[in-house]
């Protein structure tokens, strides 16, 4: 049975498991929720136990949680590092890659619009900035920074990079520009054969 990755019908937090197939090439399920069908389903603790989603299913279990489900599919296609120091960068690069993804989702989904306004001039001169150059610093310790973020080929550091700076051009359009080692890994990973199909030919709907 392949896995059914089930989400939203939106990138958010999923995309990331989608581009993980993706790179994987491995064939699966993508079951798409619509919003307006969530709050009739999402108390079915068989196949949503938290009552929220992305949930992977395989094997006749549920797997529930973005990074949980990502982590082990990194592990299961073979993108979560070869020892020790390359999985704990990986695990640093995702954490704080996760951690801006959430003040993105914070500014889209505020609805005052001062308050967004506010939200995202913090996010682009002092969050973003101080994130940004902390992960330069570290794609330049491999491979001076022409490659990946560890090792010689891409792992779920990269695609969760690429996952969430697309996000981050969405809300705040421009920002890798002072990165350059950062937009090229950028694309590295989006010129990527599966990758780059996969974003062709995927649904066109908001973040």
């Amino acid at each position: 049975m392949p896995h059914k990755l089930v989400y939203f019908d939106g990138r958010g937090r999923g995309e990331l498991i989608r581009l993980l197939f993706a790179q994987a090439g491995v064939e699966y399920v993508d079951e798409r929720i619509s919003f307006s069908d969530w709050g009739a389903i999402k108390a079915d603790k068989a196949r949503f136990p938290l009552g929220q989603m992305p949930v992977l299913e395989l094997d006749g279990k549920i797997l529930c949680q973005t990074m949980v489900i990502a982590r082990h599919l990194a592990r299961e296609f073979g993108l979560a590092g070869t020892n020790a120091m390359e999985m704990a960068v990986i695990d640093q690069t995702v954490a704080t890659a996760i951690d801006l993804q959430s003040s993105i989702f914070d500014i889209a989904f505020a609805k005052d619009e001062a308050v967004k306004a506010e939200k995202l001039k913090k996010f682009t001169e002092v969050q973003a900035p101080k994130v940004l150059a902390f992960f330069t610093l570290w794609l330049k310790k491999n491979g001076e920074g022409k490659g990946f973020m560890v090792g010689d080929k891409m792992t779920l550091a990269d695609i969760t990079l690429y996952s969430v700076f697309e996000k981050v051009e969405g809300i705040a359009p421009g920002v890798l520009a002072d990165y350059p080692e950062l937009k090229a890994l950028n694309d590295r990973v989006a010129s990527a054969p599966k990758i780059a199909a996969w974003v062709k030919k995927r649904p066109v709907t908001a973040m």
